[in-house]
């Protein structure tokens, strides 16, 4: 086993669990009816932080995530 793998196998693991995040966000969003902008209020980040978010186009900081969960 090569030593860089366990670390390697991590940050796949992560990236993916972040993609679920998003993915499921905005299907979460979408079925309570509530907008990008209104969840952006609720949880006080930039309406565009939220819309990157869900296209998982931007490594959100887990306190980021917290307060959105």
């Amino acid at each position: 086993m090569h030593a860089s793998q366990p670390h390697n196998m991590m940050i796949v693991e992560a990236s993916t669990i972040i993609e679920n995040v998003g993915r499921n966000m905005k299907r979460l969003r979408e079925q309570y009816g509530v907008t990008q902008e209104e969840l952006a209020k609720v949880v006080q980040l930039s309406r565009d932080k939220i819309s990157k978010i869900e296209q998982n186009k931007r490594n959100s900081s887990f306190y980021s995530l917290d307060l959105i969960a």
